[in-house]
């Protein structure tokens, strides 16, 4: 092999490897573009109707852009469900607490939309729609019962020291 030709050889080697070697940016821009919900609840596993639901994020999230206009939940006839909205320790969780039990038996869907950023200020890449349905779980609404009050109601200065069972 001539020395014109190992030239070209060592150049041609010398392109390859720095391509070959190198991080490609677009390629690392692609994974890293979007924010991603990286746990969720189980799929076709019933949720019972007064468990907490968390949702876990690839990064920590912009505790600002976590709100019932950011994350919801519906019900089979699109009506939205009263619920508590926190933000897990670690800050990459949502914990969704309703306000009242679910319904035994009942599809619901979860709704996260873009406007849920990281700390970094990148959004899902489309609004997540999450469906689940609930255990067929019921529910005692047995009315509560007074079953004493003490002290008696001959007693002075009851309010000080009422115990109510």
């Amino acid at each position: 092999m001539g020395l014109g030709m190992l030239k070209i050889f060592i150049l041609f080697l010398s392109i390859f490897l720095f391509f070959a070697c190198s991080d490609s940016s677009d390629e690392k821009l692609v994974k890293t573009k979007f924010l991603s919900i990286s746990k969720a609840p189980i799929n076709n596993e019933p949720v019972s109707i007064n468990q907490k639901i968390s949702l876990e994020f690839s990064a920590d999230l912009d505790i600002s852009s976590v709100d019932d206009s950011s994350v919801y939940i519906l019900d089979k006839n699109n009506d939205l469900v009263g619920l508590y909205i926190g933000v897990g320790n670690p800050d990459n969780k949502i914990i969704l607490t309703p306000y009242e039990f679910l319904k035994p038996s009942s599809i619901y869907s979860i709704v996260v939309t873009t406007r849920v950023k990281d700390i970094q200020n990148r959004s899902l890449s489309q609004n997540y729609v999450y469906q689940f349905t609930t255990l067929s779980d019921t529910l005692d609404t047995t009315p509560l019962k007074i079953r004493a009050i003490k002290p008696d109601n001959g007693s002075s200065n009851i309010l000080a020291q009422t115990n109510i069972a």
